[in-house]
């Protein structure tokens, strides 16, 4: 990262710089013979620029510029670079060989000699070596016309050195090589852009790794390496294998002194801890044994200070009232099932008197031509059927529909044909004779319709409408009537969600309004489970109120 911030500061100053008037017109003002005094003045403004920028931007040692017939011109810290004369062997050797684009390319070092084309007796400055990276620069002139150049980019190596100086130490070195292997920065400074002997050894085709090295002199070093991604370099970490066994051997006599120290320490802390441990634990036995017995009052005071023992006796005492919970509530629950016995046996009354009843009125109905009355009787003799019939908790979805039809045929003769009902189901005839759904689930939901949906003077429109997914069972009951207000659907819809075991569901019920639906939300938890039951929705367009029921297929 600190890398990548030096690379990409001397970039920014770079561009910054490329931008400046001074730049701008050199770098594009074609030039005559005539000319030489304005390019004179042009050109030491063009290093003013150029210099000016060094003082700033710490990182930044050289920027180039390179035009499209090769000639070369640009400033370092103590270097100036002219060569307009002819195609520089620079932007012949390298240049024209690298793929170039508006992104820099970061090549490696190389010397200064490279670009100053230095004699004998300047040699001493040239040697020094340019750490580079070429990017193209598009000038804009005039409408529809362009210039391309290319912009070379040097940063000081004691800079690049500085990113990574703190990972080495007094027994290892740590060293940049580039794409090629030069080494880059880092190590002996005279072996700057040579390719160390182990660099072949290397399995690029990892990102980062480790290999063994031993030099000429059958010195064993242990290379640690890590490709970067953006320039693609390598940054080496070279350690003497003897070094690390020193380091070992070390930390082995450490491990056994630490190792000894800490089984006494242990020994002493085992003890201390045992005795504290098994005093609580006693206790929670003696109250075991008073449980078994029947002693269901006994209660341990939680004073350990030890967690885990806390929490046994946390557990034991929730456990006892458990216990006394679960007592309680069974008793509760046979005082209901004797109850229940009791209605059952009330309700054990041979129901053929009532149908026997209105056999007898219906006759008289129509005898006496009250055709309405007989036909709302017969429709009524149909609901009481299966009422009376021999009782199990569910029957078939045909049968449950064939049911909630027979309501609303009341209903119609209630209300003079007021009320209508369609059904629209995804599922086949076989579907609907083979799933199976609590009793009498539907019927609450249309009287809640019929009772509460109808609007004075206006037709009452119900669908049912059934789909199945994922081994659900959805049914949809909408009408167009008066619908839910948002005070009721909310709060209808947290008593629905709320689980059976919660301690408040009883009392939400008993305080809410609709008590027909609430019945069939329990009755479907209690048949399939908390995840299922009632829910108000917000309806379809052209509908007033939908109640979405789940059931488990």
């Amino acid at each position: 990262m600190k890398l990548n911030e030096i690379l990409g500061s001397a970039m920014t100053s770079a561009m910054l710089l490329q931008s400046e008037d001074a730049v701008y017109n050199y770098l594009t003002t074609e030039y005559s013979n005539n000319d030489f005094l304005k390019k004179t003045m042009d050109r030491i403004s063009f290093l003013d620029a150029i210099q000016s920028y060094f003082y700033s931007a710490r990182d930044l040692n050289a920027v180039l510029f390179f035009r499209q017939d090769g000639t070369m011109c640009g400033a370092s810290r103590t270097w100036n670079f002219f060569m307009e004369d002819s195609s520089h062997p620079f932007y012949n050797d390298v240049v024209k060989k690298s793929i170039i684009t508006h992104k820099t390319v970061w090549l490696g070092t190389y010397p200064m000699s490279e670009f100053t084309l230095a004699t004998s007796t300047d040699q001493a400055s040239a040697d020094e070596l340019m750490i580079c990276g070429l990017r193209k620069v598009t000038y804009a002139l005039q409408p529809g016309k362009r210039k391309d150049l290319i912009m070379l980019v040097s940063v000081k190596e004691e800079s690049v050195r500085e990113s990574f100086s703190y990972l080495s130490d007094e027994d290892s070195s740590v060293y940049l090589l580039d794409g090629s292997g030069a080494l880059i920065s880092g190590g002996n400074m005279s072996k700057l852009g040579v390719i160390p002997e182990f660099y072949y050894k290397i399995n690029l085709e990892n990102k980062y790794g480790s290999i063994s090295y031993t030099t000429a002199k059958d010195i064993d070093y242990q290379i640690i390496y890590y490709q970067l991604e953006n320039p693609d370099w390598i940054l080496i970490k070279q350690t003497p294998t003897s070094i690390q066994y020193k380091s070992i051997n070390l930390l082995r006599k450490i491990s056994y002194i630490v190792g000894t120290a800490f089984i006494l320490l242990v020994c002493i802390l085992y003890s201390v801890w045992a005795i504290s441990f098994t005093r609580p634990i006693k206790q929670i036995t003696e109250g075991l044994t008073l449980v078994y017995k029947g002693n269901l009052s006994f209660h341990i005071n939680q004073s350990s200070n030890i967690e885990e023992i806390n929490r046994l006796q946390k557990h034991f005492n929730h456990m006892i009232r458990s216990i006394n919970d679960l007592l309680k509530q069974k008793e509760k629950d046979e005082q209901e099932k004797m109850m229940l016995e009791f209605r059952n046996l009330q309700a054990q009354i041979n129901p053929h008197f009532i149908y026997n009843s209105i056999t007898s009125i219906r006759w008289m109905a129509t005898l006496s031509g009250a055709e309405k009355v007989s036909d709302m009787l017969v429709v009524l003799s149909e609901l009481l059927h299966p009422v009376f019939s021999d009782w199990t908790i569910d029957w078939t979805l045909r049968e449950e529909l064939n049911f909630s039809e027979n309501y609303i045929s009341l209903m119609r003769l209630r209300t003079g044909n007021q009320v209508s009902m369609e059904i629209d189901s995804d599922l086949d005839m076989e579907a609907n004779e083979s799933i199976r759904i609590p009793r009498f689930v539907l019927q609450p939901l249309l009287e809640n319709s019929c009772e509460h949906g109808m609007v004075r003077g206006q037709s009452l429109r119900i669908k049912i409408q059934i789909s199945y997914e994922s081994e659900k069972l959805n049914i949809y009951v909408m009408d167009n009537g008066i619908g839910f207000n948002d005070e009721t659907m909310t709060r209808l819809n947290e008593v629905f969600s709320a689980p059976l075991a919660s301690e408040k569901t009883e009392s939400r019920q008993k305080r809410s309004r609709g008590i027909g639906l609430i019945n069939v939300n329990k009755r479907l938890k209690l048949h399939y489970g908390d995840a299922y039951g009632l829910t108000i929705i917000s309806p379809p367009k052209d509908w007033s109120s939908c109640i979405k029921m789940e059931t488990k297929v």
